[in-house]
């Protein structure tokens, strides 16, 4: 080895621990400093601002289609709401009708998203009032009400009318279903039935088809179903093409689908006593508010939010078919002190 190379060799090793030292010393001053300013909580605030400063905003809706299907169907449209309303968290919160009228009547939700029938019974006991009313997007036009179609098979002559569904097996259902039995008993006590002594009910529950089957099978004179859904199945090849026919159709300039009863108001967007009057007038504004390109309708099924229909036609509907003793709120608001009185 050369003298240089030897000069070399030697140098470099005096300067190397010196070099380690040096490169140590700088990385623990770096972690010292991050330790200090995470310490500070400096960087927990910036990473961290909506978990500790973001109001929940919880929206009970009817989970009539399963719970997973529910929060994915809404919940581009908390999302939405979300974005408009700063300093808010909105959670969709899925529920089936006893849990959501628990809910509610515990004061647990902020907004509510249901079938018109439990609408107006929550309006009568608990306080809850309409924001908005759902306009449905069909194949067949835009859409803020429904009905009913009472249907037979299409070999049945002896049932040509709703009065000959008197003394026959009637489908539906449940006995609190709207779409799929309360609208069609008013049809018949129209055309001179008395359904709760002239007809002999046969509740099949969901989904809707096990109503269709019920009677496509002999086992149901007569189904009462929701009007346009006969049209879905046969557009889905699940019903042949004139297996079936409505009884007594009626026309409605703006309705597409076959029906038999009257029209009543699609689902209601709701508040609950629970939520401050402004911001819920600020959220119905915002739902009414969707341009028809936004992902919240798209997923929903909807064309848009209108402003709310008058849901006084379901509440005699329910008062009609389905009466129940008055809760002590609602007979506290009719009757107030005198309830309390000795």
């Amino acid at each position: 080895m050369t003298q240089q190379a030897l000069f070399e060799t030697k140098a470099n090793d005096g300067l190397q621990p010196k070099g380690r030292s040096l490169r140590l010393g700088k990385c623990f001053f770096l972690l010292l400093s991050l330790f200090l300013f995470i310490s500070s909580g400096a960087g927990v605030q910036a990473a961290e601002p909506t978990q500790t400063t973001d109001k929940v905003v919880e929206i009970g809706v009817l989970a009539y289609q399963g719970k997973t299907d529910t929060v994915h169907r809404w919940g581009p449209t908390a999302a939405y709401l979300r974005e408009k309303n700063l300093g808010y968290a909105f959670r969709i919160v899925p529920m089936f009708l006893s849990e959501l009228a628990a809910a509610v009547r515990e004061n647990r939700l902020d907004f509510v998203l249901t079938q018109p029938l439990q609408f107006v019974q929550l309006g009568q006991d608990d306080g809850v009032w309409p924001l908005a009313t759902m306009v449905v997007k069909t194949p067949g036009g835009t859409l803020n009400r429904f009905g009913s179609a009472i249907i037979v098979r299409a070999d049945r002559s002896d049932i040509q009318h709703v009065s000959d569904l008197k003394n026959k097996i009637v489908a539906g259902a449940s006995k609190d279903a709207l779409g799929a039995w309360l609208l069609g008993l008013d049809s018949m006590v129209r055309a001179g039935i008395d359904p709760k002594t002239q007809i002999q009910p046969l509740f099949t529950g969901l989904p809707m088809f096990q109503i269709v089957q019920a009677v496509g099978q002999g086992r149901a004179d007569a189904g009462v179903i929701r009007a346009g859904f006969l049209e879905h199945l046969v557009t889905q090849g699940d019903v042949k093409p004139g297996e079936f026919r409505v009884l007594d159709p009626k026309q409605y300039s703006d309705y597409p689908y076959q029906v038999s009863t009257e029209l009543v108001p699609e689902w209601p967007f709701a508040a609950t006593r629970k939520v401050n009057r402004i911001f819920a007038e600020k959220v119905a504004r915002d739902l009414m508010g969707m341009t028809p390109d936004n992902p919240a309708l798209i997923t929903s099924g909807l064309a848009k939010w209108a402003l709310p229909l008058d849901y006084s036609t379901v509440q005699q509907i329910r008062d009609r078919w389905l009466p129940s003793n008055p809760s002590f709120i609602a007979l506290f608001k009719a009757y107030g002190w005198w309830l309390l009185l000795p």
